[in-house]
């Protein structure tokens, strides 16, 4: 699926932005340490906040602020759709995941710079930890390749609303009318 098919929102306060992108259920390849295990995922979403250091018309790039990662067991409907942290180790309670080594590689377009980051946050390797549930990765992986949708029955919990989420970040321009682009899917055009 192309990135901009999932973004569901895209909003600007002065020199900062925030992009919520969707993704459907999917198993992937993720590294943590330096062990590679496969792993099923429910819906993602990724909140992405950047800076833009001048003026979008003059096309100065984008840095990347913070990445977020939350989960839910089918597509948001609008902004007070309730969402969960991610289970990924260092993604619980919402957090931004950590930087790390990487190299803020600026990109003029809202396209190239989202498309750049997943690619960086896919290929990156977690930390080693328990799922915030308590299984091991390990139990994880065997459970996704064994049924993939079993994801989507635990019993992590939708508590927070994605507007409250990017208001804490400091977007306070957004509110209930905010309207998200449809859900797209990976199958639409």
């Amino acid at each position: 699926m192309r990135v901009m098919d999932a973004l569901r929102l895209h909003h600007k306060e002065g020199f900062h932005g925030l992009l919520v992108l969707e993704f459907p259920p999917c198993c992937r390849h993720i590294k943590t340490g330096n062990k590679w295990y496969y792993l099923s995922l429910p819906f993602q979403y990724f909140i992405l906040t950047y800076c833009r250091s001048g003026p979008g018309f003059l096309f100065f790039p984008l840095w990347l602020s913070s990445i977020r990662l939350a989960w839910r067991r089918k597509p948001l409907e609008d902004v007070n759709g309730l969402l969960a942290s991610s289970g990924l180790p260092m993604g619980q309670n919402f957090g931004e995941f950590c930087h790390g080594d990487f190299k803020n590689i600026p990109c003029l377009t809202i396209r190239g710079w989202a498309t750049s980051m997943l690619d960086w946050f896919w290929c990156s390797s977690f930390y080693s930890g328990s799922t915030p549930w308590g299984m091991s990765v390990e139990q994880w992986q065997e459970w996704s390749r064994d049924d993939p949708s079993f994801i989507m029955r635990l019993g992590w919990k939708e508590t927070t609303p994605l507007l409250k989420l990017l208001t804490d970040l400091g977007f306070k321009k957004l509110s209930e009318g905010t309207k998200l682009q449809p859900y797209r899917g990976p199958g639409h055009d």
